[in-house]
């Protein structure tokens, strides 16, 4: 410690010999020594200079000069009052950087007028002071009177986060600008610090350090670093935060829920000490831990990170899909800050490609390309987009850290370290190395180009080591790095550095090639959510320009998020497939002609409408909304939350739209955007939501706008499961909107949002109101996670515009004529009448719940009865026959047989299949499946019949299946089956580890009784049917053609070698339909139960249950009907209910000729017979 302290000294004594930045940072090149050349990254400094220079100076220095009690002419900035001041500081740091980047005499003389301005205000107010927080808050500080929240110290914004900018400011006007004023002011500055935190305890200093603090642990490692004063360093470590330190140091990731912005400058802080404090381990540790859990764990694609200003947790990562407010540009402004420090103690490849990826993709797209404004969130949801500030009139933290940005380009290009010259980035730009007497140009015109050259200009030959980066996005092997022709990166690794040792010479060349392939990065804890990379490259996509309201953002604090509508989620492009799938398609992407870094990839994308979408690097991607992340997955994934996230999305949307104001307790920003009053107030999180309470005496109260609005409700979300004492008034400018107790109301483990109806009175002629909680005597008020002002709730119209939807597509992908499988053209028209009928009610404003209610259950069952009118006969039919024989009923020859004893018979009038007690089964043939190639919408109808005393428990017992191998395993075969003794139905691809889909009534079936089973699916919904009654219905995804053909098609056998086949057992009538059932087909069908039970009770009579006399029977290509009665008609029916002729019985014998098949014949007395003729 003692050798660093001297060191220090020393090189304070001899600072005039130095660059003021080289001091500070000895392995960066000043920045005057590095000058960028044309591209994209000199574009966005020289705009930002034009912007710069459009600030009205002295309305920034307004609030310093009150303080000081001098007289100005210039008013404060209205924006982000509360925190005024602190813009200023960020403003003269970046007339400093951009100074020192370009020469601009410009930002210079600025520069030094400011540092001037703010001398007059220290040199006034005599104790070193400067700022814009008032001198008696600092006393009151002093004096150890302290009550700190997350973002107020005694009822102050964030008092240090704003003067840590002067400080920053003085500092960097002397490291960047060599304005040696600024370094004694800051240092005065810095003094003056000191005599408010001394006389603080340990304890005094951790409670103050509740609210942030901006980085002045950093500041005061810096004053130690230019000073050689250890007062300083002592102070910085003071400010070290312990309850956050103490667990990064432990390599513990406590960032959940924490306001990121307010953590990641005391990381930087971190990082000062341990570089000037060799004995500070655990800083090293505390800085390199954060930096690692935060890129690693906490970061999107583009290098940025947070969510509405927070980190996530894991289970809340989907935020970021769903929220407006995506990624803070200051994050990544202090995250590149902290990897160059991390950089300059261990010069490792992966801070380079970071800084590399949060540089191009968040920080260079966070200007605007034309007018130069700043962005503050870059969201994240597919299909929003950004707003960007206006020079005087946004003063958002984000204004300040952007006007310094895009001067900082050059600034680690180029670093050393001895002899050794580190190329970290390939941005075209110009070194002076000084020491060397060397010049080196860098030509590129990356990312554009996947090459740069270096050229070293020098008088008389210089020995150095060059290292150049060779990416972690480059492939083994791939990158080459030539000098003299050879490739000095032959054997190198990604993410390390290519060496080249040697004398340099004058014109001599290093020609660089680092190829670019694309790949996936899903989103952090969130997998189906993917984004594209080319290279270091994040590729976005424009999907419009409708409703991009506030596009420049006005002078109001909150107007920094892009408050326009949200779009569903469910009609963003979703790139459906397996990801090899996805790769291989980007891969096969084609460039834009004429375009650089634009590529279309049609094939990628199932709707027509997504298909002419381009790929382009994110950071081109202005006044637009965008993608940056998609969903990915399989047809199938997607379809089985389709639906869900359609729900979903509707009541969140539906909710915004309603919102005329809304605050997130426990955060920063809405709390201050609501003017948050409180007192004996707490916060925190429950299940990843913010909350706030106030305990007995206490309060909390925020402003909302009502814009003049006079229908409003008051929604506040609990929990729904609080306990104590809880009782509290809801007050609206002074007056009881409700007495609430919510302890014991619901009794349930979920949050509960509650709407309050406002009196009209409450809200005339206000553009504002105060919303008060405040508990009873001895009661806590809250607490309160949510709360919005919302209009009036508009009728729920989601599930009848979702079975539109999914009706219309469907209506799309039928075949409209008077054949097979096709729709008949009369049956089509009608029934669009219907959904239009439907559509129309959407529309109508006075329709109620109970209509639209009513409608969907109206038009469910006419797009039932429409989907059964497809035409054709069953694709899989058999009946049992004489003599052991099982007929095809559909005139496709397939040939079914008894197999292991099972047999045919007689049962009244009916042939049916006897499976007997010998491990009897149909094995309906190889054909037989080439029908599930087909099948989507589907029906499986069959009758059965189990002894009373046969076991159907345990594996096994299946009635019906269909599989492509004869013995299915665990993860092998494909199959739908039925088994009774749970009465599921499954479908599995691969085996019965991995049934994919499956449906069950879950209990044995019903033994000693025939019955009927109906299987039916139809738009993934599945239902099953026993005689007639819905048992079962659910979500089914899956349908048999993604099976494909089976080749063994069994009755009563199991696709598991292993498993009991099903024994004693009855069968009648099996047949496989490609279409719905109407009900009333399904209650026709389940009529024929009570007829087969006859049958079965009384096997040597009729199937008259009714005990009606006439009598039907089947004889030499005949039907034979007895009439007993006087006077009968009679009506022959197909098997698909078709009416085929009438006949008058007026003789008591009456013989019709048809030809072979099965008929159902009905009487006019009640006879209905199923006849067989041969």
């Amino acid at each position: 410690m003692k050798f660093k302290v001297i060191f220090l000294s020393l090189l304070f004594l001899v600072s005039q010999q130095l660059v003021s930045q080289e001091q500070l940072y000895p392995d960066h090149f000043p920045l005057q020594d590095i000058r960028l050349k044309e591209g994209i990254f000199k574009h966005a400094m020289d705009l930002n200079i034009q912007s710069l220079l459009e600030y009205d100076t002295d309305r920034l220095l307004a609030p310093f000069f009150k303080t000081a009690g001098l007289h100005t002419d210039a008013s404060s900035f209205p924006s982000w009052i509360t925190l005024d001041g602190h813009v200023l500081g960020h403003y003269l740091s970046a007339l400093a950087i951009h100074y020192a980047a370009t020469g601009s005499t410009d930002c210079k003389n600025r520069m030094d007028y400011v540092v001037s301005e703010l001398k007059r205000c220290q040199t006034a107010i005599g104790n070193g002071y400067i700022g814009g927080v008032d001198l008696a808050f600092w006393n009151n500080v002093k004096a150890g009177n302290i009550h700190a929240e997350p973002f107020g110290l005694n009822g102050v914004w964030s008092p240090w986060y704003n003067i840590h900018k002067a400080f920053a400011g003085l500092r960097d006007a002397w490291a960047y600008g060599r304005n040696e004023d600024a370094k004694e002011m800051f240092l005065y500055l810095c003094d003056w610090g000191l005599t408010i935190i001394d006389p603080l305890s340990e304890s005094q200093m951790e409670t103050m350090m509740i609210c942030e603090y901006g980085g002045m642990n950093e500041v005061y490692a810096d004053a130690y670093a230019i000073s050689g004063d250890i007062k300083y360093l002592n102070a910085a470590k003071r400010f070290s935060h312990k309850v956050f330190f103490d667990k990064l140091s432990a390599r513990i990731d406590n960032l959940d829920n924490m306001h990121a912005n307010t953590q990641i400058p005391k990381a930087i802080g971190y990082a000062r000490v341990a570089e000037l404090d060799n004995e500070a381990t655990a800083y090293t540790t505390a800085a390199k831990f954060f930096w690692e859990t935060v890129t690693s764990n906490r970061s999107l694609a583009s290098g940025a990170n947070s969510r509405d200003e927070h980190f996530p947790p894991a289970s809340a990562c989907r935020e970021y899909i769903e929220t407006r407010n995506g990624p803070e540009s200051c994050n990544t402004y202090n995250m590149l800050r902290l990897t160059g420090n991390l950089f300059s103690m261990n010069p490792d490849a992966k801070y380079a490609d970071f800084y590399e990826r949060a540089m191009m993709n968040h920080t260079l797209s966070t200007q605007h390309p034309g007018h130069g404004g700043y962005v503050y969130y870059t969201s994240a949801r597919p299909r929003h987009y950004r707003i960007y500030s206006e020079p005087n009139v946004s003063m958002w933290c984000c204004v300040g850290t952007g006007m310094e940005n895009h001067g900082k380009y050059g600034e680690f290009i180029y670093t050393h370290s001895g002899d050794s010259l580190y190329l970290n980035l390939f941005i075209a730009s110009e070194l002076n190395w000084r020491e060397k007497g060397i010049t080196i140009e860098q030509e590129t015109l990356f990312p554009d180009a996947d090459s740069s050259k270096l050229i070293i200009k020098t008088d008389t030959p210089r020995e150095f080591t060059l290292k150049v980066r060779y990416p972690g996005w480059v492939k083994p092997g791939e990158m080459s790095v030539v000098c003299n022709g050879v490739n000095y990166a032959a054997s190198a690794s990604p993410a390390s550095y290519v060496t080249i040792t040697r004398t340099w010479s004058n014109n001599d060349a290093v020609e660089i090639k680092t190829p670019m392939h694309v790949s996936i990065e899903e989103l952090p804890n969130v997998p189906e959510y993917i984004a594209v990379m080319y290279g270091p490259v994040l590729l976005g996509a424009r999907t419009g320009t409708e409703h991009l309201a506030g596009l420049i953002a006005d002078e109001k604090r909150w107007i920094n998020y892009a408050d326009g509508p949200l779009f569903p989620l469910t009609e963003a492009p979703i790139i459906v497939g397996e990801r090899e799938e996805i790769l291989e398609k980007l891969n096969n992407m084609q460039a834009v002609p004429g375009k650089t870094l634009q590529f279309t990839a049609p094939d990628l994308f199932i709707l027509e409408k997504d298909k002419d979408l381009v790929f382009e690097p994110f950071f081109r991607i202005h006044d637009s909304r965008y993608m940056m992340y998609w969903l990915s997955m399989t047809e199938k994934e997607y379809l089985k939350v389709r639906d869900e996230m359609e729900r979903t999305e509707y009541e969140k949307i539906t909710l915004d739209e309603r919102t005329v104001d809304v605050v997130a307790p426990a955060e920063q920003q809405p709390e201050l955007d609501h003017q948050l009053q409180s007192h004996a107030s707490n916060l925190g999180y429950h299940m990843e939501e913010g909350w706030r309470d106030a305990g007995s005496g206490g309060f909390f109260s925020y402003r909302l706008r009502t814009d003049e609005k006079e229908e409003l409700f008051l929604m506040v979300r609990y929990w729904g499961n609080e306990s104590g004492s809880r009782t509290f008034d809801i007050l609206i400018d002074g007056k009881v909107l409700v007495t609430e107790n919510i302890v014991g109301k619901w009794n349930k483990n979920e949050f509960v949002n509650v709407e309050y109806p406002i009196p009209a009175n409450m809200l005339t002629g206000k553009s504002f109101i105060t919303v008060r909680f405040q508990p009873k005597a001895n009661n806590v008020a809250g607490g309160v996670f949510n709360l919005r002002l919302l209009t009036k709730k508009k009728i729920d119209i989601f599930e009848l515009s979702l079975l539109i939807r999914n009706i219309e597509s469907k209506l799309q992908k039928i075949n409209i004529g008077s054949g097979v499988g096709e729709y008949p053209e009369d049956i089509v028209s009608e029934f669009e009448t219907t959904l239009n009928a439907s559509k129309a009610l959407m529309e109508d404003e006075e329709a109620t719940e109970e209509d639209i209610s009513n409608e969907v259950a109206s038009l469910k069952k006419a797009y039932r009865n429409f989907l059964a009118e497809k035409t054709g006969p069953p694709l899989i039919h058999f009946q049992a026959a004489e003599n052991n024989q099982i007929i095809d009923l559909t005139g496709n020859n397939f040939n079914a047989e008894l197999k292991n004893m099972a047999n045919t018979r007689e049962m009244g009038t009916y042939q049916v299949i006897n499976l007997g007690n010998a491990n009897g089964y149909v094995d309906m043939s190889a054909e037989a499946g080439d029908a599930l190639a087909q099948m989507e919408d589907f029906s499986v109808s069959v009758y059965y019949h189990i002894r009373s005393g046969v076991s159907i428990v345990g594996r096994g017992n299946f009635l019906w299946t269909f599989s492509t191998r004869e013995n299915c395993s665990e993860d092998t075969g494909g199959y739908i089956a039925y088994r009774v003794n749970a009465q599921r139905y499954a479908l599995s691809e691969k085996g019965w580890g991995n049934e994919s889909e499956a449906l069950q009534i879950g209990l044995p079936a019903t033994k000693g009784k025939w019955q009927h089973l109906v299987y039916t699916q139809t738009d993934n919904i599945a239902q099953i049917y026993i005689n007639g009654e819905l048992k079962a219905e659910g979500k089914m995804y899956c349908t048999p053609s993604e099976i494909g053909a089976t080749s063994y098609n069994w009755l009563g056998k199991s696709p598991f070698p292993t498993d009991a086949y099903l024994r004693g057992t009855l069968l009648y009538d099996f047949k496989v339909m490609d279409r719905t059932l109407k009900l009333s087909e399904i209650e026709e069908l389940a009529g024929e139960v009570s007829r087969l039970q006859y049958a079965y009770d009384n096997p040597a009579g009729t199937s008259n249950p009714s005990g009606n006399s006439t009598m039907a029977w089947a004889e030499n290509n005949k039907i034979i009907i007895h009439r007993t009665q006087s006077i009968e008609t009679c009506q022959v029916y197909n098997v698909l209910g078709v009416s085929l002729f009438s006949v008058d019985l007026t003789d008591e014998i009456t013989e019709i000729k048809t030809q072979p098949g099965i008929y159902i014949v009905k009487t006019s007395t009640g006879l209905t017979q199923k006849l067989i003729v041969n």
